[in-house]
């Protein structure tokens, strides 16, 4: 009997012990405003405007972290044939094309073959670029991943 009781013993203990990195790591990512195990139907999707006093113009959603801090990650949603003007970000990014065709160029070019659904793109801080929906219908939406520095949206200075 007594030799049972132990068993157990150590295989309870041994199981805190395996799990213990795996929960603090659990822990960590809460503290962070990280959530785990997760999933978002489509259609359940929490998007807000980029710009509350537009609430029809491109929306977002988070996937991780805070909208204002890095490290973020969110959709972009935005209506067919809607174009940002040229302007630039602070600290450098990646996206990748969820939905629709996007249009994404550097500098002063002002054309650029769209991205179809699974492109992706690295723009670096401070590189002047523009953006938008190449899509002749419908909306896109752009996986969006700020891993260091605040997002920020700074527009170009007009020639």
């Amino acid at each position: 009997m007594k030799l049972s009781k132990l068993v157990t013993a150590v295989a309870a203990a041994a199981s805190l012990v395996a799990t213990a990195p795996v929960a603090r790591a659990a822990d960590r990512g809460k503290e962070k405003g990280m959530a785990t195990d997760k999933a978002v139907p489509a259609d359940d999707t929490a998007w807000k405007p980029m710009n509350p006093q537009a609430p029809e113009g491109p929306q977002y959603a988070i996937v991780w972290g805070e909208f204002d801090k890095a490290p973020v990650g969110f959709l972009l949603k935005v209506k067919a044939g809607v174009t940002f003007p040229k302007h630039s970000h602070t600290f450098s990014y990646d996206a990748v094309v969820v939905q629709g065709e996007w249009k994404h160029t550097y500098g002063d070019a002002a054309d650029a073959a769209p991205l179809p659904a699974g492109s992706h793109w690295h723009q670096t801080g401070k590189q002047v670029h523009g953006d938008g929906c190449a899509s002749a219908s419908g909306e896109c939406i752009v996986l969006v991943s700020y891993p260091r520095g605040k997002r920020d949206f700074i527009p170009a200075a007009k020639k």
